[in-house]
């Protein structure tokens, strides 16, 4: 049921006990009235009795009733209009109600490790089906997202962020650190390694022959011209040149490979001790780190980069976005795989739900005491700010229906009083 049918229900409620109980006090009037217009003893004496009390019990309940919340007749009657009158405290009263019986720390921590919750998403995540439903509403709030972001202003407040969290990284202190992991791991080497490797698979390629053959002779015939035409009249010079790129090059790939199989090679010697020096300059030189910061702060600001990793985000977003409203989505499947697997690891592994469950404990005792504040905070100025007559209305609404058989009791319980008091009064006359 929706909160308007809910609300005209206890309208309608409201309204049958209302009528209900001012009913039965016109009726008890009607009879007290036809009561005295007859003989004063007997029946009648009885009955006029009854209807006496019953009239006093019911417009005493309905003074009662009425005055919670407004003043009867309008009339400023002390003590009256209590609810509207002591709006703040029962603000105060109602949130400080919450916040012992609901929200003690004790409490919340005894009903989360009552309720196993890592347990239960468990066993929920292990039906196909409902990780196929995760899955579709996290593609979705992937996909709102990826809209959210999408938004110029968003968008120009987040690039504002990044760019401002970049400028604060010291890109010499960062370069400098993974220089030092680089030697102190030997990765340094082996980079090294593989780089002498390439070169030599490079000058192997008859490709790569060829053009440095044809190179030489381009540069003989510019700057040696004489001597490459008089070469020519006792050779092919292309012959000569083929000669002396094969030797320059059998020169160059021993020489790499010394270099790629010595440990103790001098060029390796080298490399290690020129790596040690950038990384020392780039950690205490001044000038060297002031140069990197200010290439740092042009590139962050250059609008060619600024546009290119836009475009890159773009194309990023829509691929992601074009994924997405398929209706055999890879990353839809993939996130509802990765669920599954998920439920497969926490089923097997009862350490790893242990180890969760508390962290979610801890994680919730250490907010306990802050949430705990704030929603009473948040109950309590919440009924302060109502207007006087939606508070009224609401806790009328609620409980109205109920006091008005308090009404309705009054009036039956004063009627009994008045026959009890009317024996009472015949009893005492007859003993004397």
């Amino acid at each position: 049921m929706t909160a308007a049918g809910a609300g005209a229900d206890k309208e309608a409620a409201l309204r049958r006990g209302k009528r209900l109980a001012t009913g039965l006090l016109v009726a008890v009037s009607a009879l007290y009235v036809l009561a005295r217009a007859q003989a004063p003893d007997g029946t009648w004496a009885w009955i006029a009795a009854f209807a006496e009390a019953a009239m006093v019990g019911a417009l005493a309940d309905w003074f009662a009733v009425v005055a919670l919340f407004r003043h009867p007749m309008g009339l400023p009657f002390p003590h009256t209009a209590i609810l509207p009158r002591n709006q703040a405290r029962v603000a105060d009263s109602l949130a400080a109600f919450i916040r012992d019986r609901f929200l003690g720390r004790d409490r919340l921590m005894e009903r989360l490790r009552a309720l196993q919750p890592v347990e239960q998403l468990t066993r929920w995540l292990a039906d196909p089906t409902h990780a196929r439903w995760l899955g579709e509403r996290l593609a979705r709030l992937m996909a709102g997202a990826l809209d959210t972001v999408d938004d110029e202003r968003v968008r120009g407040v987040l690039t504002g962020l990044v760019r401002d969290q970049l400028a604060q990284v010291d890109s010499a202190d960062a370069a400098a650190r993974l220089l030092r992991w680089l030697s102190a791991s030997g990765h340094d080497q082996r980079l090294l390694t593989l780089t002498l490797e390439q070169m030599e698979r490079w000058l192997d390629d008859p490709q790569v022959h060829d053009m440095l053959s044809d190179l030489l002779i381009e540069v003989a015939d510019k700057e040696y011209p004489r001597t490459l035409k008089a070469l020519g009249l006792l050779a092919n010079p292309a012959d000569y040149s083929q000669r002396i790129t094969q030797s320059l090059l059998r020169g160059a790939r021993d020489w790499l490979q010394r270099v790629a199989t010595q440990a103790d090679h001098p060029r390796r010697i080298a490399w290690s001790e020129a790596l040690q020096r950038t990384i020392d300059r780039l950690q205490h030189d001044p000038d060297w780190r002031d140069r990197i910061a200010r290439q740092q702060a042009g590139l962050l600001d250059d609008p060619t980069v600024q546009q290119g990793l836009h475009g890159l985000w773009q194309g990023l977003r829509s691929r992601i976005q074009a994924d997405l409203a398929q209706d055999d989505s890879a990353l839809r499947t993939q996130l509802t795989t990765a669920l599954q697997t998920l439920a497969a690891a926490l089923a097997d592994h009862a350490p790893l739900r242990a180890a969760l469950q508390q962290h979610l404990e801890d994680a919730a005792a250490a907010v306990a005491d802050d949430l705990r504040d704030g929603i009473t905070r948040h109950i309590a100025s919440t009924v302060r700010s109502w207007d006087e007559r939606e508070l009224v209305h609401s806790v009328e609404l609620s409980v109205g229906p109920d006091l008005q058989f308090i009404r309705l009791n009054g009036t039956l319980v004063g009627g009994c009083i008045g026959l009890l008091l009317h024996g009472a009064d015949l009893l005492w006359a007859a003993l004397r």
